[in-house]
This record gives C-alpha cells, structure tokens and sequence, in this order.
C-alpha cells in the first residue's frame, strides 16, 4: 500500500501481520537497494539499536527481527 507521509509509512509497517507484508509497505513506498538502507531506515524511523552487533554488517534475518520487533510491540520502540 503506498502510504502518503512518513508517519502513514510507519503506521502501515507497525499494523503489518508479519515481517513480509511490512516489507511490502516499505518496497512500495522507498527505493531501497539494500538490507543496509532498509536497516538504517528503521533504525532511523523506530530509534531502533541493535547490541552486539560491533562491526557486523546486518543480514536479511537481522532486518526480518527487527520488523518483528516492530510489529509485536506495536509502535512501542
């Protein structure tokens, strides 16, 4: 669903019933070419850290928690 502001985005991604279809939202409303943009987008937009991390660059199953998270706390974060 393609969202008219950011914070229509980010509601759409906190309402989404799984990771998938937050994804979606985010596919559809942003050119991201990589799980590192999608990752500092939600990090950025959710004031999201990952611990333990250090150096690590973040996968596709980092990004898939971390709208998990998200979406199971529903806008708490």
């Amino acid at each position: 669903m393609r969202a008219k502001s950011r914070e229509d985005v980010k509601i759409l991604i906190e309402i989404s019933m799984d990771a998938k279809e937050a994804d979606e939202v985010i596919n559809e409303n942003y050119n991201f070419k990589t799980v590192n943009e999608k990752v500092a987008f939600l990090k950025g937009m959710f004031d999201f850290n990952i611990n333990g991390y250090g150096q690590a660059e973040p996968n596709e199953t980092t990004y898939l928690i971390m709208l998990e998270v998200i979406i199971n706390t529903r806008g708490r974060c």
